[in-house]
C-alpha cells in the first residue's frame, strides 16, 4: 500500500493519550518510515527492484528497508522518538503505537500484496501471496484501508478534517496507482534510481497531509 500506511497511522492516533501534530507526525511517520527507506536507499543504490509502473509488475527489492529483522529495528527507533517527543503521562502509549505503526506497515500493509521480504536482509524472500497480480482488488482493498482508517480518526479530525484528509489521500493514491490503469511497464531502479523521487515526495505529501489535518490545539496558559 501508500496512501493506505498513513491513513493507519492516523487510526493508531485514535488510541494515543495525546492528540496533536506531534503525536500524527510520530504514528503516520511510523506507518511509512520503511517506504521512506526503501526509496533512501534505493537513491544510493542499494535497493530498487523493478516498480513504479503497473502494480501487477511490481517487483521491489527492499532487503534492508522490509525485512522482519529491520522492521523489529525501526520499531525501536519509532518507540524511542515517540518517547522523545510526547510528555511524561502519553510516552509509553505513544511508543506502542509507534511500535504497532511500524509492524502494521509489514505485516498488515505489505505482506499480504506480494512484496517478498525476508526475515533478516541476507536471507532469501519468502514467498508471499501477490494480491499485485490482481492490482484491481488491491487498489479497492486500499481505497477501504484509506477510508477506513481515517473514519476510526474521525473523533480526533472533526468531520470536515475527516472528509477532506481522506479526499487528499485518495487523489495521492490515485495518482499514485495511475500508471497501472495505463499498463505501464515498471522501471529498473537500479538503472535509473532517481526515478524514486517522484515516489518519496508522494510519500511525504501523505505525511505532510495527514500532520496538516490535525486540528491545532491551544497552548494552555501557565
Amino acid at each position: 500500500m501508500y496512501a493506505g500506511h498513513a491513513a493507519m497511522g492516523m487510526a493508531l492516533l485514535r488510541g494515543a493519550s495525546t492528540r496533536d501534530r506531534r503525536a500524527a507526525a510520530v504514528l503516520v511517520g511510523a506507518s511509512l518510515a520503511a517506504d521512506l527507506g526503501w526509496c533512501v536507499l534505493t537513491l544510493v543504490g542499494v535497493e530498487g527492484g523493478y516498480s513504479l509502473g503497473s502494480q501487477a509488475l511490481h517487483a521491489p527489492r527492499l532487503p534492508w528497508s522490509h525485512s522482519l529483522v529491520s522492521t523489529g529495528v525501526l520499531a525501536l527507533a519509532a518507540a524511542a522518538i515517540a518517547a522523545a517527543i510526547g510528555d511524561r503521562a502519553s510516552r509509553p502509549r505513544l511508543a506502542i503505537l509507534a511500535v504497532v505503526a511500524v509492524f502494521a506497515h509489514w505485516l498488515v500493509g505489505d505482506v499480504p500484496f506480494g512484496e517478498a521480504f525476508p526475515l533478516t536482509p541476507w536471507s532469501p524472500p519468502l514467498a508471499m501471496p501477490h494480491l499485485y497480480a490482481q492490482w484491481p482488488l488491491a487498489f479497492a482493498i486500499e481505497v477501504v484501508a484509506i477510508a477506513g482508517g481515517v473514519a476510526i480518526a474521525a473523533p480526533v479530525l472533526g468531520r470536515r478534517r475527516m472528509v477532506r484528509l481522506t479526499a487528499v489521500l485518495l487523489a495521492l493514491h490515485l495518482f499514485a496507482w495511475f500508471p497501472s490503469f495505463l499498463g505501464r511497464a515498471p522501471i529498473d531502479l537500479q538503472a535509473e534510481p532517481y526515478a524514486i523521487a517522484g515516489y518519496l515526495v508522494l510519500l511525504l505529501a501523505a505525511w505532510a497531509a495527514c500532520i496538516v489535518a490535525m486540528p491545532v490545539r491551544p497552548r494552555q496558559r501557565v
